[in-house]
């Protein structure tokens, strides 16, 4: 999950939680300033292993119902995605075992809905993945252990 600031806050939308996050000090009061993202990798992660219960690893049709999903859940969608999987998984007669993946991500989908609004977070700038922030923290920590001191 992803740390971000809300709208209208002084912080840089990026670096605000990267710096809240190596300060030394004790600093609460961004309690309640910030909403969490949901990891979009994450979501793909379980998006993929639920299209390979229907389709081989190697299809074409396995990465087209992938897409078409991932693009609803972009849209802000994702609880309508989810509610459209179950029944996927249950007209081909699935074993329990087997439509597990499609049950698990449509559950991560219902049970994450508020911090799936890719759509929203898309039209901010808000980051959807951890890269820009870990790569920050990565050079910031780098300079503190080499001496280098801020303001």
């Amino acid at each position: 999950m992803i740390w971000v600031p809300l709208l209208g806050l002084a912080y840089s939308k990026i670096l605000a939680p990267v710096f809240l996050l190596i300060n030394i000090t004790l600093d609460l009061s961004f309690i309640g300033k910030f909403f969490l993202i949901n990891h979009l990798i994450h979501v793909i992660e379980y998006l993929w292993e639920a299209a390979f219960v229907f389709y081989s690893q190697t299809s074409t049709q396995a990465e087209a119902w992938e897409s078409k999903r991932l693009q609803l859940i972009l849209e802000g969608k994702s609880s309508s995605v989810a509610p459209g999987m179950r029944p996927s998984a249950t007209l081909p007669k699935l074993t329990p075992q087997e439509r597990k993946p499609v049950d698990t991500c449509a559950r991560y989908l219902l049970n994450n809905a508020k911090s799936l609004k890719y759509d929203d977070y898309l039209k901010a700038g808000f980051p959807m993945a951890t890269g820009v922030i870990e790569g920050a923290c990565r050079h910031l920590i780098k300079d503190r252990q080499h001496g280098y001191h801020w303001g």
